[in-house]
């Protein structure tokens, strides 16, 4: 069994998958918040405008502190070295494709870690296989992915559908969450070698399992990480609530 808090300075890349409402969101806002604690920027790209990050089950307290930052916003937030809230960037309506809207933030956050090494970054991209259409954007991700660990910068990607993402994040990856997924995404998985996955390993598709780290419903709600180097999955144990 692992906990939750355990991730607290995570020195490695993930990549979270499951069904929509599955709480893939939520964890991952979660260990924004646990890598804040631990001194990091935390940065979440948010693609689908999920409402968590300004307002968790309507308590009145985003989970988010920048909210909906510009460009410049980001590159001022970045050079302060903020960690106390997690920075939150999102595309907005326009004649302007959601790539291009998003591609100057990757591209400056790579080239701003080669510059400022020593502070450590979690960034998580929701619904990555969104960005994957344009081969600039693609190429800035899988360098963010290659070269992140090295740079202090440690990516995270949340996505619906696993087989759309792209086979070089998969190669640098060390930890697979696992939440609600379909058997047949989970087959797909496994027979490209993607995840160590057990054939016999099955959740039911009535009955999809997730997590909220700090609201645990009987069994409902429940959460599996594989490590890449290793066979198999753990299950993680929730923590009662957030940590701020």
């Amino acid at each position: 069994m692992i906990e939750v808090k355990d991730f607290i300075g995570i020195t490695e890349h993930t990549l979270g998958f499951a069904d929509s409402q599955n709480g893939k969101t939520t964890t991952s806002l979660y260990i924004c918040q646990l890598q804040n604690l631990a001194g990091y920027t935390a940065i979440f790209f948010n693609l689908k405008d999920d409402k968590k990050l300004y307002d968790i089950e309507d308590s009145g307290q985003g989970a988010a502190k920048y909210i909906d930052v510009s460009l410049e916003q980001f590159k001022n937030l970045l050079a302060r070295r903020v960690t106390d809230g997690i920075i939150e960037v999102r595309p907005h309506a326009s004649d302007v494709s959601v790539n291009d809207q998003i591609e100057p933030y990757l591209k400056y956050l790579l080239a701003w870690k080669k510059q400022s090494r020593k502070q450590k970054v979690y960034c998580v991209i929701d619904e990555i296989h969104l960005l994957q259409s344009k081969q600039s954007l693609m190429t800035s991700i899988k360098n963010l992915w290659v070269m992140g660990k090295g740079l202090n910068l440690f990516m995270g990607g949340l996505s619906q559908r696993p087989t759309q993402v792209h086979n070089d994040l998969f190669t640098q990856t060390e930890y697979f969450f696992i939440q609600g997924f379909n058997q047949h995404d989970l087959s797909a998985l496994y027979e490209k070698r993607y995840l160590a996955i057990p054939p016999g390993w099955i959740i039911p598709l009535n009955k999809p399992e997730s997590t909220y780290p700090w609201k645990k419903k009987k069994n409902k709600y429940r959460l599996f990480v594989q490590l890449n180097k290793y066979d198999g999955l753990f299950e993680i144990k929730p923590l009662g609530k957030p940590p701020f």
